[in-house]
């Protein structure tokens, strides 16, 4: 077994918690944050087919924010990706779940 000095290793422990935190993408806060298909599918624990062809579907789910495409170009992209990208404010589809809460059991 290695031993270390007490100062060395916390030397060591804190150079290793700043490279870590350095590769942590910051979190947008949810109040703002835009999610996709696949984190409306992940939160409300569905598949994304279902949160397209159900959920999106449902009078008072929240409208998508429809981001324009990307500028096209001879690669064959998918045909949604030329329509735009759909994406819901992540506060609302949270909102929109918890109104829909049990109330007999709550």
């Amino acid at each position: 077994m290695l031993h270390m000095g007490t100062e060395t290793a916390d030397i060591d422990i804190q150079r290793l918690a700043a490279t870590v935190a350095g590769l942590i993408a910051p979190r947008v806060p949810l109040r703002i944050d835009l999610w996709g298909p696949d984190e409306v599918a992940a939160y409300l624990k569905v598949g994304r087919r279902q949160v397209a062809e159900r959920y999106a579907a449902m009078p008072g789910f929240p409208a998508p924010i429809r981001l324009p495409p990307a500028a096209s170009g001879s690669t064959g992209e998918a045909r949604s990706k030329r329509r735009g990208l759909l994406r819901w404010k992540a506060a609302e589809i949270i909102a929109w779940a918890e109104s829909h809460r049990d109330k007999h059991h709550a």
